[in-house]
C-alpha cells in the first residue's frame, strides 16, 4: 500500500450525526440543508449578504488543497 502524502489527504468516510445530536439542530429546515448540499457557494454567499461588513467581500470561498 502506498502512503505518500497524496494517498493520506484523500478522505471519503462519511460521519453522520446521531438521531438524538440532530434532533438538537438549531436549522430546521431541510431544505436549508439541500440547498446548501446542491450549491455550497452559493449558499454562502446568500448568508454572507445578510451580514454587515467593514469592507464589500469579493470573493466567497478560497481553499487550496495542502
Amino acid at each position: 500500500m502506498s502512503e505518500t502524502i497524496d494517498t493520506l489527504l484523500h478522505e471519503d468516510r462519511s460521519f453522520p450525526p446521531s438521531p438524538e445530536f440532530t434532533a438538537q439542530a438549531n436549522l430546521g429546515d431541510a431544505a436549508i440543508y439541500d440547498q446548501a448540499d446542491r450549491d455550497p457557494e452559493g449558499w454562502w454567499v446568500s448568508w454572507a449578504e445578510k451580514l454587515d461588513w467593514f469592507e464589500p467581500w469579493n470573493q466567497v470561498m478560497e481553499w487550496n488543497r495542502p
